[in-house]
């Protein structure tokens, strides 16, 4: 009897069907767990990039033939005007500081952040940089506005 079993394992059929199966149960796991971490690493800095763009980009803008201050409000409304639709605006985060009291020469450092949730920080992959499990983007701009006449 027994030698009637060891023969039916080595023949093809249902073991190899079996045992490919496994195989690729014990492989597509870590394989699909792999594709998520990409595709939002890819996100995070694809996301990060156009924080940093549309504050780069609002910057000058702002203060471009000013007479009065520069506020924060001023800023997120011109930051979310050039974001991309995925971002919630009541998120966004504006801080405005002048080194001086403002004059034209004065230097204006304009910082945004922007929590996103990171889903794949429940497998361990590094991706958070706050104690919540999200990734905290940061986009910042220095400028020195000119005198107007």
């Amino acid at each position: 009897m027994r030698s009637l079993s060891i023969a039916a394992a080595r023949r093809p059929g249902r073991g190899g069907a079996r045992a490919s199966t496994l195989q690729f149960a014990v492989v597509v796991a870590p394989f699909v767990i792999l594709v998520f971490a990409c595709l939002q690493t890819a996100l995070i800095f694809l996301l990060s990039q156009a924080l940093q763009t549309a504050t780069t980009d609002a910057a000058p803008f702002l203060t471009a033939g000013r007479t009065g201050a520069v506020t924060a409000q001023d800023v997120k409304t011109d930051v979310c005007d050039r974001l991309p639709i995925v971002f919630d605006c009541d998120k966004l985060r504006v801080d405005v500081h002048a080194a001086g009291a403002g004059a034209p020469g004065d230097l204006i450092v304009i910082r945004t952040t922007y929590d996103w949730p990171v889903v794949a920080g429940q497998f361990g992959l590094g991706l958070s940089n706050q104690p919540d499990g999200g990734f905290r983007m940061i986009g910042a701009a220095v400028l020195k506005p000119g005198a107007y006449s």
